[in-house]
């Protein structure tokens, strides 16, 4: 299997080694592949965000108990977040599994590592 970040990065190069091994039907791979992981780095961001919000609201509750103030809202919109991060953290692991599926249908990248020498024929 390739390293995705070889589709992120180079895409063309990709294809090129799909065009080597005379399999051009699976260039909708590579794009359905860069599609789908653009949308998983999208909810990867989300739950960034969300874990960061968790945590700036759970100081400002530690904050506001402090000064013995009312709570109830932050408590509120705090007990939302993990429901959002549960969900967004799903669909992000459904995007995963179909990236990794389709990432094995990709032929491994054909590397010319000899060249041909032709004076070694002479001795």
């Amino acid at each position: 299997m390739i390293d995705i970040n070889l589709i992120r990065e180079n895409p063309d190069f990709v294809k090129e080694n799909i065009k080597k091994k005379f399999q051009d039907h699976k260039f909708e791979i590579v794009d359905k592949i860069a599609k789908i992981d653009v949308e998983w780095r999208n909810y990867h961001t989300r739950i960034d965000k969300l874990r960061h919000e968790r945590n700036k609201i759970s100081k400002e509750i530690a904050e506001l108990k402090k000064q013995k103030k009312s709570v109830d809202k932050l408590m509120e919109m705090a007990k939302e977040i993990p429901k959002k991060i549960e969900e967004t953290e799903y669909k992000s692991g459904v995007l995963k599994e179909e990236i990794d599926k389709l990432l094995k249908k990709i032929p491994n990248i054909f590397m010319n590592l000899f060249r041909f020498d032709a004076t070694l024929l002479k001795m």
